[in-house]
């Protein structure tokens, strides 16, 4: 529904007068940035630590990569999958990336998307041109952590009928599953500038469509964000 706001019947532009936009920009920057994010980060369901890890497994992958699997439990009491890249040789402290998969329409792939796992030739990867982005990265020296989302790979509960209305019964108890997302994408980034071997001072992130919105949140979310790549969320150019 549109309509001009001067056509606003009186008890709406009443409203609307007496509104203060107290979220609005005010300068000087640093302070609104902070108390954007605090009142942000305090309506997020739990998420003050790095999630409980258990190590599942580790293998050597071509190109001098290491990987290690890894079940996350989260402070929203979910769990799931994620996976650790580095490269082999440890020489000093690493930048470490936050890799976002996408929703791309597969509930049954998250990590899996990105890192390439197991002894059978990979599949490949959807939306990037046969690349799992989490081996490139690694590949030029990054330490790559890439979880299950909420809803995807081993922690899909259904397909796209299921995921509306497990949204809906988010809302309704008081959280969103873009809340419950970032609050797990928060802990994934503290156990990623934890680990041996990571700079905390050189912490990216990095995604691809629902990964980019993902993205935007993590970094407006975390002041230890220190470089943002978001792909493809919501709109495309076209020629």
């Amino acid at each position: 529904m549109n309509g001009a706001t001067e056509d606003l019947p009186p008890l709406l532009a009443a409203r609307r007068d007496a509104l203060v936009p107290d979220l609005a920009f005010r300068p000087p920057f640093p302070r609104w940035q902070a108390r954007l994010r605090r009142i942000w980060r305090n309506s997020l369901p739990p998420h003050r630590d790095p999630p409980a890890v258990i190590r599942l497994a580790e293998s050597e992958r071509p190109g001098g990569l290491h990987l290690t699997s890894l079940h996350l439990t989260y402070a929203t009491g979910g769990s799931g999958e994620a996976a650790l890249l580095r490269p082999a040789a440890t020489d000093g402290r690493r930048p470490g990336i936050l890799l976002l998969h996408d929703h791309g329409g597969r509930f049954d792939r998250g990590w899996r998307k990105m890192i390439p796992h197991g002894s059978a030739p990979p599949e490949p990867a959807p939306h990037y041109e046969g690349v799992f982005m989490g081996e490139a990265l690694a590949r030029q020296g990054h330490v790559v952590l890439c979880a299950d989302a909420f809803g995807w790979g081993t922690r899909q509960y259904g397909g796209h009928a299921r995921q509306q209305a497990v949204a809906s019964q988010a809302l309704r108890l008081g959280w969103s599953l873009a809340g419950i997302v970032a609050a797990e994408d928060l802990q994934a980034l503290q156990l990623l500038a934890s680990l041996p071997g990571v700079d905390p001072g050189r912490i990216g992130v990095w995604g691809f469509s629902f990964g980019g919105f993902r993205a935007f949140q993590a970094a407006a979310l975390s002041g230890r964000v220190r470089a943002v790549v978001a792909l493809s969320w919501m709109g495309r150019a076209s020629l």
